[in-house]
């Protein structure tokens, strides 16, 4: 389920969009009759450029990015974000509240095509309008209303603790209660994705299969403590269930009228079983009814900001480049199935991958309505800037947190406007309100816009946007422009733009590979010595850009007497040192690895000393074995000094830590000879430390080999 992102001064909102079928209002009219679907061909590439454009406090907002789709084929057959193959058909349970609403789990409604559930004797038709994959919770209306009571659903959660046993009330074949020992509970304070692990998420060992998806779990007095959402992978039947508390929250959130939780006298399991079967529902999932292929898509994009104005620094912490990549499951009719990506778009323009696919489902009619279900979550973000500051990235971090969701739509109306084969012209109206007020909803976004579609190409080729977001908070409204432009980029056009980039990289390779001629390279030395920063800055990035064949003795001579110099930008003396060294400097480089305080300067001596086999540098780079720092890079040195370096590798042996005994372990597999057969061997017999052990035979196998 796609996300979808508007970033303000006062913290960042979020909207969780589910792709449900909308509803479809034909006309007769002269343009009826064209065939508006995708026709994702495998080995397709659809290249977009995105320019978004926005104002806020007098600060100009500019964002420019690409996306690009990858059409890897038809899919055979469905399956869920976690790669596991999905079952054409599927049984399940679902919580009944009035009129005609279940609580269910968004794994059992997965890709569904069609939904059926058994109510009061009769078989009726559901579709899904909410789900949460935070915590993994679907919400389905059903088309027609009974006269149920609702149940009551504690809105805090009830503890449960790992061995607790609690009850699963299951519906089918017939309701049944289980008893089952939790097997431990998973807390969003632990750390981790926090997106995925709100709450408390209980882990279940059950002996039952059918019907648990969706089935309550409930204490001994029937209070309802969770909901079973997710089979775990592994042995056994394990299930993660959802708390009761995200339960409450998804119902809050679209309007639901509940029943405060009351003590129950439920001491018996008929009395458990009596009280729940009304609500219990069948739910049956049919995922071959869905009557459209799907399509896996591969996605890449990546876009910067660029912020403009009076007032750029009003928001400090907006990302200046995002990029994502993942994969789609789509629909001919521009149904998104799964999305699984991370960054999105701002201003409530939803994610990056999926933002070229509109759900053109026409019917061959000239107008259609497609009205989207959907939850606008706001999240504040705690840090230095308070609530004024825009996060650096639009995903949930460490010190942001959900504070609300509400239940909001989408409707767009598309109308066919101008045939011009192979282009069709396709007029858009959109809105987005939120549902909690009519006259002053949390959110609206509004706005009109121009898609063109190749039916050559069975792709949208550009579309022009144009609209309004509002955030009405008390007696405050932000509104917000917002301009959207994208266009696909022809194959001439890419062919074009290939053509240039080879073209500027082979001019950048021959000019890194362009030695400087006596003259350049005697000015540079001379800016060096001028002791003006801003000269030697300049020259040493002169030096760093360019890949010599062989160093230059003058210029090796200048940086070794120089090695300590602080007005020197240290990364660019390191690069440089790398790039122009020569075999003299040598001496010079063993006395600096021992003294020097820049420790990212010690592993480029350390290569060098290497690379010009400088005689002594076994003895001075050994020691680093032990050092944590510099350990990775001592280690790749003394394998390049071959026997050499066996004895004062061997010494480290005995090192009391672990680890240095392993990087000793690891040379001498290398450079290893007789000499060390007979303390590999003690190290090889000994099962304190497996690790070490089987390195140590490792060792001595490939020595061995080597005789």
């Amino acid at each position: 389920m796609p996300l979808r992102n508007f970033t303000t001064p006062r913290g960042a909102f979020w909207v969780f969009c589910l792709l449900t079928a909308g509803l479809v209002c034909l006309h007769a009219s002269h343009l009826a009759g064209q065939d508006v679907k995708y026709r994702w061909r495998a080995g397709d590439i659809h290249h977009y450029t995105l320019n978004i454009e926005s104002e806020f406090e007098e600060t100009n907002i500019r964002i420019s990015g690409t996306i690009e789709l990858r059409v890897k084929g038809p899919v055979a057959d469905s399956s869920n974000t976690d790669g596991h193959r999905l079952p054409a058909t599927q049984l399940g349970t679902g919580l009944f509240f009035k009129p005609n609403y279940l609580v269910t789990s968004r794994d059992l409604v997965d890709q569904a095509g069609e939904i059926t559930v058994e109510i009061a004797g009769t078989s009726v038709s559901a579709k899904t309008v909410a789900t949460d994959e935070f915590s993994n919770l679907a919400l389905l209306e059903l088309a027609e209303s009974f006269e149920l009571s609702n149940l009551s659903v504690p809105d805090a959660q009830l503890i449960t603790h790992p061995g607790e046993v609690i009850m699963l009330v299951s519906s089918l074949p017939q309701p049944k209660l289980l008893r089952a020992k939790v097997k431990g509970y998973q807390s969003s304070k632990s750390g981790g994705d926090k997106r995925k692990n709100e709450g408390i998420n209980f882990y279940i060992d059950a002996d039952q299969r059918a019907g648990l998806l969706g089935a309550p779990t409930v204490d001994s007095a029937g209070n309802i403590i969770g909901l079973i959402t997710k089979q775990r992978p592994g042995p056994g039947a394990r299930w993660s269930a959802t708390p009761s508390e995200k339960i409450h929250e998804l119902l809050k959130s679209h309007s639901i009228e509940l029943t405060n939780a009351k003590p129950l006298a439920l001491d018996t399991d008929q009395k458990l079983i009596e009280h729940f079967q009304r609500h219990l529902i069948p739910v049956s999932v049919n995922r071959e009814a869905t009557g459209d292929s799907l399509s896996q898509i591969d996605f890449s994009g990546s876009y910067t900001t660029d912020l403009t104005g009076k007032n750029r620094f009003a928001i400090p912490d907006f990302p200046q480049r995002e990029s994502d990549s993942g994969k789609l499951l789509v629909s001919q009719v521009g149904k998104i199935i799964r999305f699984e990506g991370d960054d999105h778009l701002p201003f409530l323009l939803g994610p990056l991958g999926s933002f070229p696919i509109e759900p053109l489902d026409n019917n061959l009619a000239q107008s259609w309505r497609v009205e989207l279900p959907t939850s606008v979550a706001t999240t504040e973000r705690f840090g230095p800037f308070g609530f004024y500051g825009v996060p650096s990235h639009f995903n949930l971090h460490r010190n942001e947190r959900i504070t609300s969701t509400t239940a909001a739509v989408e409707k767009i109306d598309y109308e066919i406007s101008e045939v011009e084969p192979p282009l069709l012209t396709i007029n858009k109206n959109y809105e987005l309100v939120t549902l909690d007020h009519t006259q002053h909803p949390a959110f609206r976004f509004t706005g009109k816009g121009t898609i063109r579609f190749d039916t050559n190409l069975n792709a949208i080729v550009s579309s022009q946007f144009t609209g309004t977001l509002e955030r009405s908070t008390r007696n405050t409204t932000l509104r917000l422009p917002v301009k959207v432009s994208l266009i696909r980029k022809t194959t001439e056009q890419l062919a074009a733009e290939r053509k240039k980039a080879m073209e500027r990289a082979e001019a950048e390779r021959m000019e890194r590979e362009t030695p400087f001629t006596e003259k350049e390279m005697a000015k540079i030395i001379e800016d060096l010595k001028s002791g003006e920063w801003q000269t030697q800055l300049q020259a040493m990035a002169k030096l760093t850009k360019k890949s010599p064949k062989q160093g230059n003795s003058e210029l090796a001579r200048f940086l070794i007497e120089h090695i300590n110099d602080e007005q020197i930008t240290r990364i660019h003396y390191r690069q440089a040192l790398e790039k122009w060294a020569t075999p003299d400097i040598g001496p010079q480089l063993l006395e600096h690895i021992g003294t020097t305080d820049d420790s990212f300067l010690r592993p480029v001596m350390m290569r060098l000393v290497t690379k010009f086999k400088t005689p002594g540098a076994v003895a001075v780079v050994a020691p680093y074995l032990a050092s944590r720092r510099d350990r990775s890079q001592a280690e790749q040195s003394l394998k390049q000094f071959g026997a050499d370096a066996e004895e004062p590798t061997l010494k480290h042996l005995s090192n009391d830590d672990r680890w240095v005994r392993h990087s000793v372990i690891s040379v001498l597999a290398v450079v290893g000879t007789e000499k060390s057969i007979s303390a590999l061997e003690e190290i090889a017999g000994d099962d304190k430390d497996r690790n070490l052990q089987y390195a140590a035979q490792r060792a001595l196998k490939s020595i061995k080999s080597r005789k």
